[in-house]
């Protein structure tokens, strides 16, 4: 769940950082503007600056797929030792019982561990596996409903900067133009604000979060299930001699 989340909040963060980014240069001319009367003589300059300044500030942020080698790395270290102590505990088995059928208890019971070793970790890893080709899926769809979210709002920027230019050429008082102005462009704001509070593959991601823990739990019950028959049988085995 922790991954989930993670994701989330970096989302989130990328989203606000958007907003402040192509909001910035409308909320700067927005004060200009307000400041006098000479509206329509600035709107010529301004509209042929605006695309120029969006393109500028709209910075292409690489939503990349959340990369686990960190985790993949500890998992393996984990295993390494794990291993490790598991035969060193073999060894000392071997050392300490001798006889014939000690030694074939001792064969069995570590081939039945590594047997349940093995499973756990082919159960495992298939199920981190199925979750990162979904987190893949939901960070593609993401992206493209970000993509087109901005694609709208640049394109309605426009639109408003066009239609206050045609208002001054048609004659509109430079006061009315700049009220009508921004009566658009807060429009155009809100319906941004709105299209990025819809776009949410939280539940895609949680979903998928959920399936992969209940299969990792799943594992390590059945390990350890399969771990502590095993040591019962061996401890039988070793004092029967």
């Amino acid at each position: 769940m922790k991954t989930s989340k993670s994701l989330v909040l970096i989302v989130l963060l990328v989203l606000n950082l958007q907003v402040m980014i192509l909001f910035a240069p409308q909320k700067t001319e927005a004060r200009e503007m307000m400041g006098g009367n000479d509206f329509c003589a600035k709107v010529q300059s301004l509209s042929r600056d605006n695309a120029d300044k969006l393109g500028k500030n709209r910075k292409i942020h690489s939503r990349k797929e959340m990369h686990m080698t960190a985790k993949d790395d500890e998992l393996s270290k984990s295993r390494d030792q794990y291993s490790k102590k598991f035969n060193k505990h073999i060894d000392e088995l071997n050392k300490k019982y001798t006889s014939a059928s000690q030694r074939q208890a001792i064969q069995k019971f570590s081939q039945t561990v590594q047997s349940a070793i093995e499973l756990r970790r082919t159960t495992i890893d298939a199920a981190r596996a199925d979750f990162r080709s979904s987190l893949s899926g939901a960070s593609i769809e993401h992206r493209e409903q970000i993509d087109a979210a901005e694609t709208e709002f640049i394109n309605k920027v426009n639109e408003a900067f066009a239609a206050a230019k045609n208002d001054c050429a048609n004659g509109q008082s430079s006061e009315q133009a700049k009220a009508d102005f921004m009566t658009r462009l807060n429009q155009v704001k809100a319906d941004y604000a709105k299209a990025k509070s819809e776009i949410n593959d939280t539940k895609v991601i949680d979903g998928s979060a959920k399936v992969r823990d209940d299969k990792i739990k799943a594992a390590y019950e059945q390990f350890k299930s399969t771990l502590d028959s095993a040591k019962s049988e061996l401890e039988n085995s070793l004092n029967a001699g």
